[in-house]
């Protein structure tokens, strides 16, 4: 899941010194709220597109909880 961060461009408003600790964190959410996004993953050997839903509903609601008590980069307009 790290890397789908990485390649979607989900790291992008996370200051470079902060992403191991937006990753770690990510990755404890993820195993707390969507267990079934990381099973059905390693179960399929895939990611379905119902499975990536749910992972990018969970990448948007983390990343508005990890903003809330972290500095984020705003994109430009």
């Amino acid at each position: 899941m790290e890397i789908y961060l990485a390649v979607k461009g989900f790291l992008m408003p996370v200051e470079v010194q902060e992403v191991t600790l937006f990753e770690t964190e990510f990755i404890k959410f993820m195993h707390a709220n969507y267990p079934q996004v990381g099973q059905d993953i390693k179960a399929k050997k895939e990611m379905t597109g119902e499975t990536e839903a749910a992972l990018v509903k969970a990448v948007a609601e983390f990343t508005r909880e990890y903003g809330a008590s972290h500095q984020l980069i705003k994109e430009e307009e």
